[in-house]
């Protein structure tokens, strides 16, 4: 009898987390995207789903609170920048709430569209997890010190989930971290953060570019068969050619260049 409570306690939770699950919408047949925060860089806890604007002011009052805290005998604790809240920038949110789904959409399409014979009869999450979406000055000690626009994002592709019993099935991720920019701070901010908003642009542009690269290899783990859209470019002239997969074509030219066998085998090795 004394087992009960913790059995029924185990059970309510279960039902609970499979109402949950059950509540969720279910994806529809096809690409869906979905959105959420992940970790943060570098001790951050949780990513950034608004612009975090970072200032040399922030740094100044967490070093007070950590006087205090020393003070009062609680014990001072170090920190990293990167670990300051600074100043939520609501009206520019993550990139991957908005305009790199767009992105990532319309590269999908443009798959799609070169490869008409790929019939897309379930659910398919075009998964995007933010990390850090933060303006940061540089150097403390520096009044006119520069700042530099920090962006990275997970980037999968993946089956819905099918409970807390049985998870997704991935088929591809990558995490797209473009190289910062770095400007003064009035050229970030200046014109409602237009100087953030044209390089996020630019972010944008890189991520999509990169998912557009493995949208192939990861639609040939999912369903097999040739997913390349380079076939579907081919030219009229050579109907034999368009059915063949790239790399089949590519071994083909190697094979027929005897002088270059060796080089060739090191080069299809699986990477």
């Amino acid at each position: 009898m004394k087992h009960y409570p913790a059995m029924m306690g185990t059970a309510l939770l279960a039902l609970a987390m499979t109402n949950a699950y059950a509540k969720k919408p279910q994806a529809a047949p096809g690409f869906n995207y979905e959105f959420s925060v992940g970790a943060g860089a570098k001790g951050r806890q949780n990513g950034d789903a608004e612009l975090r604007v970072v200032r040399r002011e922030h740094t100044g009052r967490a070093i007070g609170l950590q006087i205090a805290t020393g003070l009062l005998g609680g014990g001072a604790m170090g920190f990293g920048k990167n670990q300051l809240h600074g100043e939520r920038m609501k009206e520019i949110p993550n990139p991957g709430k908005d305009v790199l789904q767009d992105a990532l959409r319309a590269q999908v399409q443009q798959w799609q569209a070169d490869n008409p014979q790929r019939v897309i009869d379930q659910p398919l999450i075009v998964d995007l997890q933010g990390s850090d979406w933060v303006l940061m000055y540089q150097e403390l000690d520096q009044t006119d010190t520069p700042y530099e626009l920090r962006y990275s994002t997970r980037i999968s592709l993946r089956s819905p989930s099918r409970g807390f019993v049985k998870g997704s099935e991935w088929y591809g991720n990558f995490t797209c971290t473009p190289t910062p920019v770095v400007q003064t701070y009035p050229a970030w901010a200046d014109g409602d953060f237009a100087g953030v908003r044209d390089v996020r642009a630019r972010y944008v542009a890189d991520c999509a570019q990169q998912f557009a690269q493995l949208l192939p290899q990861w639609m040939q783990v999912f369903g097999g068969g040739d997913a390349s859209p380079v076939v579907a470019q081919a030219t009229p002239e050579t109907p034999t050619e368009e059915v063949q997969p790239p790399v089949a074509v590519v071994e083909q030219e190697v094979e027929a260049t005897p002088q270059a066998a060796d080089e060739a085998q090191s080069q299809l090795q699986p990477r």
